[in-house]
């Protein structure tokens, strides 16, 4: 199993010690160490391990994963079942949409007409389970996908009902974002919060008025989902507000902000992001800002990756490893390989997956 990527053989050195073994053994021998780290998290007991590992392998892009994939869509835990179905379908498997398509259509367990609180926890539980499905089969996208959300469009599940008009908005069915552009307007702060993360999912351009004027809400995290809204755009005007977001009071607010600019391409936006990422007030702004130069292909400089890989904070070291797979090989692959002995699953995990993905590119095999 571990030869599934086809990593070369290290080669023998034995007049030499292990520090002068050729560079493409040395490749090689990483590239088995990462893949082993991803095959025996595939099995464990930790979901959240195996839900790292189920959504690496799309990411990895390499179809000889597809034997781990087919096991782990046996499993127990039907969000890990959820995302090796969805690695399968991106890695060419038709039998992962199939599996998704039965997720999305599972009704909740059937409950009596007066039912317990057991049977309603049950029932919240599997209609959360078949939203998440729903996201997952709009990504796939397709006829076939459009016909299964048309069924869900009715289902007796706001939270079902919620996630798929987002999906079919997603798909480019312009009609279901008119909802989400009057919710901006609703009264309720949860309301406008959840309306602006919408239109965000969906990915259209729709309530540029609206999403400007949220842009300036009193609440923090309507002005946080406005921000990652105003980031589907490249409007000058919604650019304004993501500028000035930059100094929102509030930080997650202002991290959204940053991460918002970095999807949007071109200089001024570099500039900002530039700038951002030289603040020694807030270091974790100013990693955002790294993060964002970096997947564009920008130099950084690596003293705040470094740092934050350092840090006792896993989340801290998750953001500094998904920054680090951005960077070139040289770069990289340096830094994640002590990451390979981290002590969350989740960093291990991720490490593992960057570096299987860099070492099977000609650059990354040096």
């Amino acid at each position: 199993m571990l030869a599934l990527f086809m990593f070369a053989a290290p080669q023998a050195h034995a007049a030499q010690p292990p520090a002068a073994a050729e560079p493409a053994a040395d490749s090689a021998q990483l590239g088995s160490d990462a893949l082993r780290v991803l095959v025996a998290n595939a099995a464990v007991k930790e979901s959240e391990a195996k839900l790292e590992v189920a959504r690496a392998f799309a990411e990895i892009g390499n179809p000889s994963a597809l034997p781990i994939l087919r096991k782990m869509l046996k499993d127990k835990n039907a969000y890990v079942r959820v995302e090796a179905a969805f690695s399968m379908q991106a890695l060419g498997d038709a039998r992962g949409i199939k599996e998704i398509e039965t997720l999305v259509l599972s009704s909740a367990t059937r409950a009596s007409k007066t039912p317990t609180p057991a049977e309603e926890l049950r029932a919240i539980a599997r209609n959360k389970l078949r939203a998440a499905a729903i996201t997952r089969l709009a990504q796939v996208g397709g006829v076939r996908a459009v016909e299964i959300l048309e069924q869900t469009l009715k289902d007796p599940s706001g939270a079902v009902r919620d996630a798929t008009t987002i999906a079919l908005a997603k798909l480019g069915f312009e009609e279901f974002t008119a909802q989400f552009v009057d919710a901006l307007k609703s009264k309720d702060e949860g309301v406008r919060a959840q309306a602006a993360n919408a239109i965000w999912q969906s990915g259209q351009l729709v309530g540029l008025d609206e999403l400007r004027t949220a842009a300036e809400d009193q609440s923090p995290a309507v002005r946080a989902e406005a921000f990652r809204a105003l980031g589907n755009v490249s409007d000058p005007i919604a650019f304004e507000h993501l500028a000035r977001g930059l100094r929102d009071p509030n930080l997650s607010a202002r991290a959204v902000a940053v991460q918002s600019i970095g999807r949007i391409p071109g200089p001024r936006s570099s500039q900002l992001l530039r700038s951002t990422a030289e603040d020694k007030a807030t270091p974790s702004i100013a990693l955002k800002a790294v993060g964002a130069l970096a997947r564009r292909g920008e130099k950084v400089d690596l003293a705040l990756v470094t740092q934050a890989l350092g840090q006792d904070d896993a989340d801290a070291r998750l953001q500094a490893v998904d920054i680090v797979k951005s960077l070139k090989p040289e770069q990289s692959v340096p830094l994640l390989t002590p990451c390979l002995e981290d002590g969350d699953p989740r960093v291990k995990i991720r490490s593992a997956a960057a570096l299987v993905k860099i070492l099977q590119t000609p650059r990354g095999k040096r």
